[in-house]
């Protein structure tokens, strides 16, 4: 009996498996931003999982959108994933485990940042100055929506006007809303609308508001042979006569 209790133990012992949990999650990489969807590159392994014993190590890639909460990405198991075509801020991690304890560790956090400026139309051509109409834009707060750490990073915008054809640009004080109203112009200006979501920046399209400075004939009359008359025509008129034809302008800006 004491020998067949020997066999039983060492028996036993031989297919023991001595398994301890991982320490590390490894370092994958890495952040990406674009504005608008984008095929986004491949992610990287810097370290695999690490620390433990026993078992096979097992990977599991996951994301979190629209400030909600861990999923699972199907059949992406592998250490490095590629995510394809994404059309909206996302945060990835991947988790490690050994299958002989099933204690998870995550490895760092990296995100795909997709910023939406939208579209705004308004475009316009008047003569000398005028007040522009109002520039409409669409509403992309939807789709910036975007957490880090669980905390909402909110969109922020501001317009922006150029008179020298897109050049250079400036921003216009206190304009942070969705649509502008443009003050009285002289000159054309082109306006455009800059979204902003945790430090990176998208401009929308162009518009332009054009300023028609050219001269406009008002009134047509027939030039008198002297200019002793007492000849009066009104002004920004076209005088025709035997020497030839003349114009009369405001010199007064209106």
């Amino acid at each position: 009996e004491v020998n067949d209790s020997k066999n039983n133990n060492s028996n036993a012992n031989k297919y023991d498996v001595v398994c301890s949990s991982l320490t590390s999650g490894g370092v994958i990489a890495s952040n990406q931003q674009n504005c608008g969807s984008f095929t986004a590159a491949a992610f990287t392994s810097n370290s695999a999982a690490s620390g433990g014993s026993g078992g096979t190590i097992k990977y599991r890639w996951q994301k979190l959108e629209n400030c909600g909460s861990w999923t699972n990405i199907s059949g992406a198991t592998s250490t490095t994933y590629s995510a394809g075509t994404v059309t909206k801020s996302t945060i990835y991690r991947r988790k490690a485990w050994r299958d002989c304890d099933n204690v998870a560790v995550y490895s760092n956090q990296i995100s795909i940042l997709v910023v939406y400026a939208g579209t705004i139309t308004g475009d316009e051509t008047k003569n000398c100055n005028y007040t522009p109409t109002t520039i409409t834009g669409t509403d992309e707060s939807t789709k910036n929506n975007y957490c880090i750490d669980g905390n909402p990073q909110n969109q922020s915008i501001q317009w922006q006007q150029s008179i020298n054809n897109g050049v250079t640009w400036t921003d216009i004080s206190g304009a942070n809303s969705l649509n502008y109203s443009p003050g009285q112009i002289s000159t054309t200006t082109l306006y455009r609308r800059a979204t902003t979501v945790t430090g990176y920046t998208c401009y929308s399209n162009t518009v332009t508001k054009t300023v028609n400075n050219t001269p406009v004939v008002l009134y047509t009359e027939p030039f008198p042979n002297c200019f002793n008359t007492g000849f009066s025509a009104p002004i920004n008129s076209t005088f025709t006569g035997s020497t030839g034809t003349w114009s009369a302008y405001s010199t007064t800006a209106r």
